[in-house]
């Protein structure tokens, strides 16, 4: 056990500043266990589309996605390179980020899908289920 010795200065850091850098050091550690368990779930998700295989509803949409007259420099790009066969969808798909546009087609052909989605639903919503009316008749 320590004991004070009274007659010596006192710490450089006060005690306030201490915790604050505890703190901070505990929120960093945090964040990069945070950091380690996304890429965790990334690689999960990677290698269960690699067994499952892509839906192909999502290779066609970014085909006609980047086929688009429309489309960004970028995203005729990428459909011009799947068309040579130097690129393939499922490729992009497992790793967009090492595309130049990858991650914009993806997030464009998800919102398209997410779109497509929702006005399923709102289908299924407006029309009344069978059974639905008074007492179920």
């Amino acid at each position: 056990m320590e004991i004070y010795d009274a007659s010596t200065p006192p710490p450089a850091e006060r005690t306030a500043d201490v915790l604050k850098r505890l703190q901070a050091d505990d929120a960093e550690r945090r964040l990069f266990a945070l950091f380690d368990e996304i890429d965790e779930m990334i690689d999960e998700g990677r290698a269960r589309d690699r067994e499952q295989g892509i839906d192909p509803g999502i290779l066609a949409r970014l085909d006609a996605i980047s086929g688009a007259d429309e489309a960004p420099y970028d995203f005729r790009d990428l459909h011009r390179r799947a068309r040579a066969g130097t690129l393939t969808w499922e490729e992009l798909w497992l790793a967009p980020e090492e595309e130049p546009g990858g991650r914009d087609l993806i997030h464009e052909a998800m919102k398209a899908e997410g779109a497509e989605l929702a006005a399923l639903l709102r289908t299924f919503d407006e029309e009344a289920p069978p059974g639905s009316g008074v007492l179920g008749r």
